[in-house]
């Protein structure tokens, strides 16, 4: 017997009752402070994965190609009081650019399981934070789509140090990708389907496939045809990840999400490029005008003389 058919007007279903579990699935997105969450894959503790969720920015800004204000366009990483880095096919077509912090769902309301047991939406939660913090001062060095796709900013607090934010952020050291077989996490803002703005902080644990390999953007360019890794995922769509951190099990910063590999050599549309941060950087430590990168994995410090700042650094309480 056939299934009866649906009304149109029919009400749509109730969504699934997901009760709390202890693990995110490799290769499935969770929030940062899902109900019951112990671990992200197999090596990534809950308490390893908040640390690294403490420096994730949401990039809001105007979006003048769809001309809608202060909208959660992707994800970044602040990786001192005063520095941040985005990816740079993210920046495109924006005004007014701004930083948020701590826009993740509370413990109180933070959904439990993974995104797919929602059905891929997730229901409502209470942010910690919804209103920028901080504002762009100026790039200090930009990079391309089709070549090495970061943007490094220098950022101003909207209040005066110490600002007060709902945790103190932990500033990632920055450090080469393993090679794989390993695990990694990324941690960003991915897009609410229907919005299309970035929707609090999430991260998942994926397999590492490649830790070298070309710019997806650009097969065949002999500069980066060595600076680019990906990874294996349990989604094929990751609009507003772009920019997010790349995480090695020691916590240290190893990459910023690129996008998915449809139509890629040995990618498939579960694989999703990153920017290897430190062979990108060995390519550019004698660039004059860049170099940043480098400096801050030898020194632990990104500004240049001349690059601005304020004179002490900023500190931060909650």
């Amino acid at each position: 017997m056939a299934p009866p058919k649906l009304s149109p007007l029919a009400p749509p279903p109730p969504p699934p009752v997901v009760p709390p579990a202890p693990l995110c699935k490799l290769g499935e997105r969770c929030h940062v402070n899902g109900k019951g969450l112990k671990t992200f894959g197999t090596k990534f503790p809950i308490a390893a994965v908040q640390k690294a969720a403490s420096c994730s920015i949401a990039l809001v800004a105007d979006d003048v190609t769809r001309n809608v204000k202060d909208a959660r366009i992707a994800s970044g990483v602040l990786i001192t009081p005063e520095v941040a880095l985005f990816a740079a096919h993210s920046m495109q077509g924006l005004a007014k650019i701004s930083i948020l912090m701590d826009f993740e769902c509370d413990a109180a309301t933070a959904p439990a399981g993974m995104h797919s047991q929602h059905r891929n939406q997730w229901p409502a939660c209470t942010s910690s934070a919804t209103v920028a913090q901080g504002v762009e001062v100026k790039a200090l060095e930009i990079g391309a789509t089709d070549e090495f796709d970061y943007v490094m900013l220098l950022i101003k607090w909207n209040s005066p140090s110490p600002v007060k934010l709902p945790r103190i952020p932990v500033f990632p050291k920055m450090a080469f990708v393993p090679k794989p077989p390993d695990e990694l996490l990324l941690v960003g803002h991915p897009d609410d389907a229907t919005t299309k703005q970035g929707e609090p902080t999430q991260a998942c644990a994926f397999k590492l496939v490649e830790s070298i390999g070309p710019n997806p953007s650009n097969i065949g360019n002999k500069l980066t045809d060595d600076v680019y890794g990906f990874g294996e995922f349990n989604f094929t769509r990751g609009e507003g990840f772009s920019g997010g951190g790349v995480f090695n099990q020691q916590g240290e910063l190893v990459g910023l999400l690129k996008g998915n590999g449809v139509g890629v050599p040995k990618m498939t549309a579960n694989n999703f490029a990153f920017l290897n941060l430190g062979a990108c950087s060995g390519k550019m430590m004698n660039d004059p005008k860049r170099g940043r990168l480098f400096q801050w994995l030898s020194t632990g410090n990104p500004l240049k003389p001349g690059d601005g700042g304020a004179a002490t650094p900023p500190t931060f309480t909650t």
